[in-house]
Formats: structure tokens, sequence, C-alpha cells
């Protein structure tokens, strides 16, 4: 998940490595552990980037939707984070 979350932010256009490096200065959290807090991930995303986040939550959305294609679900990691980010929704929405 942590390599669908640094490809989603390299292909939405965004530096990965300094994005990803503040977003975990700023939550106090390694993107490990906010991969398993979808939410965290979300508002650090959403506080360094503002309106930017779009394009990088819909990337990550995505690189999780291609990672998952073809293989059954193991323990709902993926499907719990694409919950997380369905329901941040409105957030993405023009």
């Amino acid at each position: 998940m942590v390599a669908c979350v640094k490809r989603g932010v390299e292909a939405s256009g965004e530096d990965d490595k300094d994005t990803l490096y503040s977003v975990e200065e700023r939550s106090g959290m390694t993107l490990e552990k906010l991969v398993d807090s979808p939410d965290e991930l979300i508002l650090a995303l959403r506080n360094l980037l503002g309106v930017g986040s779009v394009p990088v939550l819909d990337s990550i959305r995505r690189e999780l939707l291609l990672s998952s294609v073809g293989h059954a679900p193991v323990n709902g990691r993926i499907e719990a984070f694409l919950l997380t980010l369905s329901e941040a929704k409105g957030f993405t929405e023009p």
C-alpha cells in the first residue's frame, strides 16, 4: 500500500519525495503508519496541498484500484483505504 501511495503522489505530478517527507513531518507519523490510518494521511495531504490534494488523492485511489485488480482481498486493508477515500470524495468533487 505504501508503494501505491508513492506512485499515486508521483503520478499526480507532485514531487513524491518532498511531498511525502513534508506529510510525515507535519503529521509526526511515518508513511507506513499513515497508510494504516488513511484518515490521517488524507488530512495531512489536505493540510499540505489544499485544493492540490485532489489530484493526489485521485491518483492514490487509482493506484490502489489497479493494485487490487485480479487479486482476492487478503485482509481488507485496501478496501478500508478505498472506503476512506470514497468518504472523502465530497472534498474531491469540483
